[in-house]
């Protein structure tokens, strides 16, 4: 069977960077693009970010990478925090830590390739509509940050959505409980009106029986959040592991920010069993790296079909994802997307682990 057409849109965060690293060393994908959209860091730092992870990979000469929106489609609305474990160069800052980073480039990144380190000269939402319409009804788009990128190619072209074989984005939040506002996942919050603009081209698609559309919404990642016992395994500080791969050091490295700061609250903190949701705001027992559960449809286990639609104003509910659960038999309110509420927690870590061995 050839492998799976994709193109990773993202916003490069320390979790689409895991992302990144699991698809381009799995053989049954082929990643075709990297689109690059304004989120957890600029646009412009995250073309760099990932970059430097093609070079890492030895992928730079086969993936290209195109620069894409730079603002929210209407700008200066709301202000994002962005978290900063993600560290101005969507490497957890590991490349603003000079002595280290020397140190790692001088073994696995050539100095003389980083210096000439560039994207594409074509814009993404250009690049995202040549892709797909050259080869419509092949090409699945994983959607790791704000929707900018691809409601500007719906605007383009409204028929876009109905030639990608799906569009699988991680966002959004099914009991309004956000890490960004007090409603809304980061990712819709940025943008809130591309959200709209994706949802509603989705419900103008003839209802098949697999949504075009599938979300894997933040408390789906929170539930299937990875034990920091796992990340000791994959980096080699277990007695019988091998020294760590180049993979595992950059692993290492870029989750360094991530470690220091949110494990020691799990390790000072003793308190009654809490729900995961609970565990993650209140200790932090386990780490989350939400973009990884979209790469892997065939690890679903739970999922259900929705109408959902986005709250674009509100003082406290701007980004909140709403869905109807009740009547989805008539028009208004059939399905147009699907929604992932459970995953193979094991088959998922099991290719992590398989991506920094």
């Amino acid at each position: 069977m050839p492998p799976s057409r994709i193109i990773v849109d993202c916003d490069l965060g320390i979790d689409d960077t895991t992302s990144l690293v699991m698809l381009l060393r799995d053989e049954s994908v082929c990643v075709e693009a990297i689109t690059v959209v304004d989120g957890n860091i600029p646009a412009s730092a995250g073309v760099l970010a990932a970059l430097r992870v093609l070079l890492l990979m030895d992928k730079l000469e086969s993936v290209p990478v195109y620069l894409g929106a730079e603002t929210p489609l209407l700008p200066g609305i709301a202000s994002k925090e962005c978290w900063p474990g993600h560290g101005p160069d969507g490497l957890g800052g590991f490349s603003n830590r000079t002595d280290e980073w020397a140190a790692f480039c001088a073994l696995h990144l050539p100095e003389e390739r980083l210096l000439n380190l560039s994207a594409e000269k074509e814009h993404a939402v250009t690049a995202l509509l040549r892709m797909v319409n050259a080869a419509p009804g092949e090409i699945t788009i994983l959607a790791l940050g704000p929707l900018t990128n691809i409601a500007l190619a719906l605007s383009l072209d409204p028929s876009f959505l109905s030639k990608v074989k799906a569009l699988v984005v991680m966002g959004g939040a099914t009991s309004a409980r956000g890490n960004s506002n007090r409603t809304a996942e980061f990712n819709f919050h940025c943008d809130p009106e591309s959200v709209h603009v994706v949802l509603h081209a989705a419900s103008k698609l003839p209802l098949e029986s697999t949504p075009k559309v599938t979300l894997v919404p933040w408390e789906t990642t929170v539930d299937h959040a990875v034990p920091w016992t796992f990340f000791d395994r994959i980096v080699g500080r277990n007695a019988n592991k091998p020294a760590p791969s180049k993979y595992a050091q950059f692993f290492q490295s870029y989750v360094k920010f991530y470690e220091d700061a949110d494990r020691k609250k799990a390790t000072a903190t003793q308190e009654a069993p809490l729900l995961p949701i609970e565990r993650y705001y209140r200790n932090h027992e386990q780490f989350i790296m939400c973009d990884m559960y979209a790469t892997d449809p065939s690890a679903i286990t739970e999922f259900r079909d929705f109408n959902a639609q986005i709250e674009l104003g509100g003082t406290h509910s701007r980004g909140l994802l709403t869905f109807n659960w009740h009547d989805y038999s008539v028009p208004p309110a059939l399905p147009n997307c699907r929604v992932i509420f459970g995953v193979d927690n094991g088959k998922v870590l099991d290719a992590l682990e398989r991506a920094f061995e």
